[in-house]
């Protein structure tokens, strides 16, 4: 039975996690790209599952284990049945706030499936406990399972099957279970044919508490270093799965053999090495090695969070326990991922991101012999390396860059590790010496604008250059436009650079679509940045801006540091949501340009890319209009995607790859950018001046469509530089 309970258990946690992608992919195309709708779907899940592991108590008291399988194949069947039904997202519903309406949406079509699905694990370990042993390794076979599902779905579903398909083929994998899992409670032994546990008493509050505290923290850590790593380190898409994989390693390792202990030294090592790095600013446009410096992300975060989960192991009760224990620390990991979902960007809104080295700070109180609370002497240490570190960010003299952090931030953390080290004052040493230097350091940088939201920090920064002052807005480490102050139009008003530069495919295209003296026209652009586009607009022409993130309208409208929309010529409005949603309420003909500016490095909005959307831009256009799209990409050639998609709704494709544009005189603030025009003229104007050139995309490459689009089908096979 061994053998049989670790298949099966790998086998639904592989279901879990194999439908949760599919099921967000499914909402896209209805309910927009709102980071609302990510979050919706990963709530309902983590909900979904604690609601499993509550089902599976009274379930494993039962005395016959057939009824209880029976039971839940019962209840997976229903869902199975409610599968079949309509497809999610089959039709748009009111999106202002469509948290409950997904909910309820995916609760109707998967709740009962995946409710049923997550008990396999605790009611599995109580069936094998009654024949004596303790089966907390079968939690190893689980975490294999997600770890699969994980890997399998970018890597073969997304690639190979359509979003229809891959819910049939999950649907006869459920089937499967619904056969399997009674067929295994019936080879299970009653609960009379073992002696009563030895002891039956319910764990006190105290021990659950510090069980949802162990659950909360790695998971809080987890999210928060997930969006540290593809925001901060490297902006690389798929690379957000990284910090889950190594979460679910730590968790084999934890969980698999008492053997495969981590050493007590490897937490608080590791807790160092990631807070150097942090203060050091090791991303992959400082520090040589963008790979390497990932690699040495993931290993820190692998000791790290095998410390903390090792403490979560080595609390685990005798097995009559386990599944009130496997329950609390489910809670605490759902309460750690909403915690960091929905309240870390109200609470750090205007600070950044803290909640990583916070995070950091927390998981170093549970180390491998469970959660430890810091003393009063341990709070008083932590003041007075706090206190160091404010001084030393106040008064250190060198220029801000990596060497002032590590001035300010390094000695202290080293520091703080020398005196500390694996005692329970780590922890509230690192969490003060980042919150007083970066208190301090604040006044002596050039950020002019920093706020986080659901989208990310977004930050305004006054650099130098050549030309005297820049400002640069940033979403993480990606540049979204630049102004600056010598470089301004006869009018005084500033001119757009970065990607959106006058001599550049944009700007010399606009200048020749809407020339001075030609007739009106009606522009949309999905994806507002700094408002540099608007510079383009004539006085006649009405101009629609798109954008999803209120944090980015803030900067671009209200906060005053650019001015291309207050001194946009043309009549203007910026509509706050999803482009491609918003779009769906105007009228066809409704525009001359559409103009999608929405693709960054690490977040593919594949929604905005697909042969329907495109389609929509197409009937939205007057006769002898154009879309074009801003397709820039370090590690995608979205290129030969764009143009099959407007191909496949017979529009003809340009392309025009500024990739190493000058950057002195004329062409100050210029930066490389690829962009690809999709016209309803055979013979399009503009295509035939300037660097645009006809493009065919390769017979091998395959239009992306709501039912199916792969990111690992557009990689590029050698990044820009």
């Amino acid at each position: 039975m061994r053998l049989a309970s670790a298949a099966l258990a790998f086998w639904a946690a592989f279901l879990l996690f194999l439908i949760q992608p599919a099921a967000g992919k499914r909402l896209l195309a209805s309910y927009g790209g709102a980071p609302a709708v990510w979050t919706s779907v990963l709530v309902f899940f983590q909900v979904a599952v604690v609601a499993g592991y509550a089902l599976a108590i009274p379930l494993g008291r039962m005395r016959r284990p057939l009824l209880a399988g029976l039971a839940t194949a019962l209840i997976a069947g229903t869902g199975w049945i409610a599968h079949q039904g309509s497809p999610l997202a089959e039709s748009p519903a009111s999106r202002s706030w469509p948290v409950m309406e997904i909910a309820l949406e995916l609760s109707l079509q998967l709740g009962c499936a995946v409710v049923a699905i997550a008990t396999t694990s605790t009611l599995l370990q109580e069936w094998l406990a009654r024949r004596g042993g303790d089966p907390s390794w079968l939690y190893a076979a689980s975490n294999a399972g997600s770890l699969a599902g994980l890997a399998a779905y970018p890597a073969l579903v997304e690639p190979l099957l359509a979003i229809r398909q891959q819910g049939e083929w999950w649907q006869c994998a459920v089937g499967a279970w619904v056969v399997l899992m009674p067929a295994l409670a019936w080879g299970a032994p009653a609960l009379r044919e073992t002696a009563p546990p030895a002891s039956t008493k319910a764990p006190g509050g105290t021990q659950v508490a510090e069980w949802m505290l162990l659950g909360a923290v790695p998971c809080f850590f987890l999210m928060a270093a997930t969006r540290h790593l593809v925001t901060d380190v490297a902006p690389v898409p798929l690379l957000g799965l990284s910090p889950l994989a190594i979460y679910l390693v730590a968790y084999i390792l934890a969980f698999a053999s008492p053997g495969w202990r981590v050493p007590e030294a490897a937490g608080p090592l590791a807790g160092l090495a990631l807070a150097l790095m942090a203060s050091m600013g090791a991303t992959d446009s400082r520090v040589g090695g963008a790979w390497i410096v990932v690699l040495l992300h993931l290993t820190g975060y692998l000791f790290a969070l095998w410390s903390a989960l090792s403490g979560q192991s080595s609390s685990r009760p005798a097995p009559s326990g386990l599944p009130a224990f496997y329950l609390a620390t489910a809670v605490g990991g759902a309460l750690g991922g909403m915690a960091q979902a929905a309240l870390a960007p109200v609470v750090f809104r205007f600070v950044g991101d803290w909640d990583y080295p916070l995070g950091l700070a927390a998981l170093m109180l549970a180390g491998p012999r469970g959660w430890r609370w810091p003393t009063g002497r341990d709070a008083l240490v932590a003041l007075g390396v706090g206190a160091c570190a404010a001084t030393l960010a106040a008064l250190c003299p060198f220029a801000p860059g990596p060497a002032r952090e590590l001035a300010a931030l390094g000695l202290p953390l080293a520091s703080a590790y020398a005196l500390a080290g694996r005692t329970a004052a780590w922890g509230p040493c690192l969490a003060a010496i980042f919150i007083a230097s970066g208190i301090a350091s604040k006044a002596s940088t050039q950020v002019e604008y920093l706020e986080r939201g659901f989208f990310g920090t977004t930050r305004v920064a006054r650099e130098s250059s050549p030309a005297g002052p820049v400002l640069k807005i940033y979403h993480g480490t990606t540049v979204h436009g630049i102004a600056a102050a010598s470089q301004v139009d006869t009018d005084g008003r500033a001119l757009p650079l970065a990607y959106y530069h006058p001599r550049g495919p944009a700007g010399a295209t606009l200048g020749r679509l809407f020339p001075e003296g030609a007739p009106a026209a009606r522009v949309a652009v999905v994806g507002l940045g700094a408002g540099s586009l608007a510079w383009y607009g004539r006085k006649e022409d009405e101009w629609d801006f798109y954008e999803i993130d209120p944090v980015m309208i803030r900067v671009a409208a209200e906060s005053g540091l650019f001015s291309y929309l207050a001194d946009c010529r043309a009549r203007w409005a910026v509509i706050a949501g999803d482009g491609r949603d918003r779009l769906r309420n105007h009228a066809g003909g409704s525009y001359d340009l559409i103009v999608i500016d929405a693709f960054s490095s690490d977040s593919i909005p594949s929604h905005l890319l697909t042969v329907e959307a495109i389609d929509l831009y197409r009937r939205l256009l007057a006769p002898g209009g154009a879309i074009l799209l801003h397709v820039s990409n370090r590690y995608l050639d979205l290129g030969p995607v764009a143009a099959a998609g407007g191909m496949a709704t017979g529009l003809s494709a340009w392309e025009w790859a500024d990739l190493a544009p000058e950057t002195d005189g004329i062409n100050f603030g210029r930066l490389p950018s690829e962009w690809v025009a999709l016209s309803q003229a055979e013979n399009w104007k503009p295509g035939r001046r300037g660097g645009w050139s006809r493009m065919r995309p390769p017979e091998t490459v395959r239009p992306w469509t709501d039912d199916h689009s792969s990111v690992l089908s557009a990689w590029r096979t050698r990044q820009e530089d």
